[in-house]
Formats: C-alpha cells, structure tokens, sequence
C-alpha cells in the first residue's frame, strides 16, 4: 500500500509546466514594473522619486529571489523526473528477464 508521498508522471510534468508559466508571469510583471518605472523616472521628483526607486530595487531583488527558487525548484522537479523515469525504465527491463 503506498504512503502517499508518490508522485505520478503526469504530476511532475504539470508541476514543471506551472513553474514555468510562474517565471514567464514573472518576467511579465518585471516588464510592467520597468516600463512604469520608467515612466514615473521622467515624472517625478525629489524625495518621491528616491523612495520609489529605493522601493523598486526591493522589489526587484525580492523577484530575482522568486525567480532563482523557481529555477531551484524547476532544476529539482526536472532532475528528478528524468531520474524516476531512468529507474522506471530499468525496472521494466530488469522485470522483463524474469
């Protein structure tokens, strides 16, 4: 009887996938995030414009830390579908000499 904790094929492909369109979402949102940054650059002043740039580069450094630990985890998912798979494929080969 399993416990619970397996995880079937077709999972780990829609995880992989979903960490995926996550990272296009996010470069998404940093493209809109640049472009109105861009804008309010030209428009705004004084200490308005330090703190938003100051609150802007948090953002973004708090994004490059989402995006790295979706790459982690995309690395990780990948690595180990390609290792179940691996094993999966050896067992049935190892299966079919007996």
């Amino acid at each position: 009887m399993p416990l619970g904790n397996e995880v079937d094929e077709q999972t780990i492909r829609s995880t992989i996938s979903a960490m995926n369109q996550t990272d296009a979402q996010c470069d998404a949102a940093q493209r809109a995030v640049d472009n109105t940054s861009s804008f309010l650059d030209t428009q705004w002043r004084g200490e308005a414009k330090t703190t938003f740039t100051t609150s802007i580069q948090q953002w973004l450094e708090g994004l490059g830390k989402v995006k790295q630990g979706l790459l982690d985890l995309n690395t990780a998912m990948t690595s180990h579908y390609q290792t179940s798979a691996q094993v999966e494929q050896d067992n049935a080969l190892s299966a079919s000499w007996t």
